[in-house]
């Protein structure tokens, strides 16, 4: 049945939106082992789209804390997240 899908993770009714935000952006930096400090632009890169493929920039607000816990602007963001969208 198209309704019995499993979600790859467990959906969250407990947390407020900032919250989820930042929970996701730790999982990716974690299973990736991200650092702000020695990380280049293709790592960057690279975890804008994992974060992208995990839905994080559907939520309002996420680009804003997603640049900042990358440590690039707001507008490098998004042209990371159009470069994605047209891969």
């Amino acid at each position: 049945n198209q309704f019995e899908s499993v979600p790859n993770e467990p959906e969250r009714f407990d947390l407020s939106t900032e919250e989820i935000i930042n929970e996701i952006i730790n999982t990716v930096f974690l299973d990736s082992n991200y650092n702000s400090l020695t990380s280049s632009k293709s790592e960057k890169k690279e975890i804008t789209k994992m974060l992208y493929q995990r839905g994080l920039f559907k939520f309002k607000g996420a680009v804003y804390i997603a640049s900042t816990r990358l440590d690039v602007s707001q507008q490098t963001l998004y042209r990371y997240i159009k470069e994605i969208e047209t891969e």
